[in-house]
């Protein structure tokens, strides 16, 4: 599917440049230990008080987040921290959500993270990063991301990796970058095990095994990680770090494919234009190339202009075509700065 020479994607998994929050659970999520990174940390809660943030969560889930917010936010004013995070995630998920939404949610974080709730230290510095609510702190978010992570909680522990990696509100440093997102990974948090994956097969700030970089984007990958199932999918295609095996490389490049991963859709693409490793099919090769095309990956849409302005892949000569996707290759090259 790809040349040996280019195993090495042109994809990275980027620091983000963002605080990534836990986001509003699937109930039941009141817990005392978090199963994960996108549950609920809470202390033992009344079972009346626990009915009602389930429900509230329920609401939540329904898309009904007003009524849910209503709900959750008596059992948070009464000091409960549990429905204080739950309402500061719900006012952050409000759909036209306000710089007032923000600074109660921020309100509602402050609360629990003083009480020693690992989820609303993260989530609280992830507000300062973005500068939702409060103003942008990176000394804040990460006296916050430190806490967490030192609780345990995977989630931060990824974040404050971000934090070393780029620099933000602490002098650059790679090696507590990898650290944290060692310890994150070991925590069982997708992302970072996707990243440690790439760090590893690229030797970057560590020796390049391809491996171990094969177990990490295996445990990524089985998380529903696209990243992941992308390079497990490079990997297994060219038999590094792991024994080739074309039809496994397939099945976890479709799955990354199937949440729009651009690569992974080029790839079938040229895979399925060109029967390598699978049965040629036109069809299936033009709906990967239009899927990673959509987005934004260049190679993609010169290929969509190319067939339509020639008439391959089974299609006819398609001038109208073939001058949209012309017009989107321009405006795309454009937003990514290049003449």
């Amino acid at each position: 599917m790809t040349p040996a020479g280019r195993l090495v994607a042109a994809a990275t998994l980027a620091l983000a440049t963002t605080g990534i929050h836990a986001q509003v659970p699937n109930p039941p999520q009141v817990a005392a230990t978090p199963p994960d990174a996108r549950a609920v940390s809470s202390a033992p809660t009344p079972g009346s008080e626990r009915e009602i943030i389930n429900s509230a969560l329920k609401l939540a889930q329904a898309g009904k987040l007003q009524d849910a917010l209503a709900l959750v936010r008596p059992v948070a004013t009464r000091g409960n921290n549990d429905a204080a995070i739950v309402a500061g995630q719900i006012l952050e998920s409000l759909p036209a959500a306000t710089s007032g939404n923000y600074r109660e949610a921020a309100i509602w974080y402050l609360r629990a993270a003083t009480a020693g709730m690992p989820v609303a230290m993260n989530n609280l510095a992830a507000l300062h990063v973005d500068g939702k609510g409060v103003p942008v702190d990176y000394g804040v978010a990460r006296h916050w991301y430190q806490k967490a992570a030192d609780a345990g909680y995977a989630l931060a522990q990824y974040n404050l990796a971000l934090m070393h990696g780029r620099g933000r509100g602490i002098p650059q440093n790679d090696k507590l970058m990898l650290q944290w997102l060692q310890r994150a990974a070991a925590s069982g948090h997708a992302r970072a095990q996707a990243q440690l994956g790439r760090l590893y097969l690229d030797g970057d700030g560590i020796a390049a095994n391809p491996a171990i970089a094969a177990e990490w984007f295996r445990k990524a990958a089985q998380q529903g990680d696209a990243q992941g199932q992308y390079f497990l999918g490079l990997l297994l295609q060219h038999g590094a770090g792991l024994p080739r095996d074309l039809d496994e490389a397939r099945t976890w490049l479709t799955r990354a494919a199937a949440q729009g991963h651009p690569i992974a859709n080029w790839e079938l693409a040229r895979a399925y234009e060109t029967g390598i490793g699978v049965p040629a099919d036109n069809q299936l090769a033009l709906k990967f190339y239009e899927a990673a095309a959509v987005s934004n990956h260049i190679e993609a849409i010169q290929r969509m202009q190319q067939i339509y302005r020639d008439g391959e892949l089974g299609q006819p000569v398609d001038t109208a075509m073939a001058a949209y996707w012309s017009l989107k290759l321009r405006v795309t090259l454009g937003s990514k700065g290049k003449p």
